[in-house]
């Protein structure tokens, strides 16, 4: 890595990476100024990794994907608040044990850029979700997806269009929240409102 000064994408999914070779990423951090694309899914690395994480910068950072790296609502602590991250577009906390209190800390992400979440499989309900929807400062916000841990579904489909309709659209905008309901015969319902 010290001889990619300019490195974009960086796929380390599957590879077993603990602690200690995150470490030595970080230590070896030169080209994190220029990195767009990380990807840490599938290793066991847990909340400290994210605290290691915070040591360079990341400025143009856009793609994080966490997926089933063993990260609680600790993990979603330091990353709000002790990681810049201005040009994050799209993160991925799928299969982590976030649960409803994390999603409420991630809602504070001061990302201004931020379009996409993804979290599959996280013990968050669909309390959270529309608590993360009436709460959230991401103005261009438009792709939510999520697979709730609850059954029956009760009213919360409604609760969460009514979290949706007071955001300020523009004309072009479109939110889509994707939602798994594992007891229906449908996986999945696509919600989908448009701006006027």
């Amino acid at each position: 890595l010290m001889d990619c000064p300019l490195l974009e994408q960086l796929h380390l999914e599957n590879t077993k990476l603990t602690l200690k070779g995150i470490g030595s990423i970080v230590n070896q951090s030169k080209w994190a100024s220029q990195l767009k694309h990380l990807n840490l899914s599938n290793n066991d690395l847990s909340d400290q990794a994210i605290s290691i994480l915070t040591l360079p910068q990341w400025p143009l950072l856009q793609e994080l994907n966490l997926k089933n790296t063993k990260i609680t609502r600790q993990g979603v602590q330091s990353l709000v608040h002790k990681i810049n991250l201005p040009h994050l577009r799209k993160l991925d906390i799928s299969e982590n044990e976030i649960f409803d209190e994390g999603l409420q800390i991630l809602a504070l992400g001061n990302w201004p850029l931020f379009e996409h979440l993804v979290y599959y499989k996280t013990q968050i309900t669909s309390r959270g979700t529309v608590t993360l929807l009436e709460n959230f400062k991401w103005p261009n916000l438009h792709h939510l997806e999520q697979s709730f841990n609850e059954s029956p579904l009760d009213s919360s489909i409604p609760q969460i269009l009514l979290a949706m309709v007071p955001m300020d659209y523009n004309k072009q905008s479109t939110m889509v929240a994707v939602l798994n309901l594992s007891w229906l015969n449908s996986k999945e319902i696509y919600l989908s409102i448009e701006g006027n």
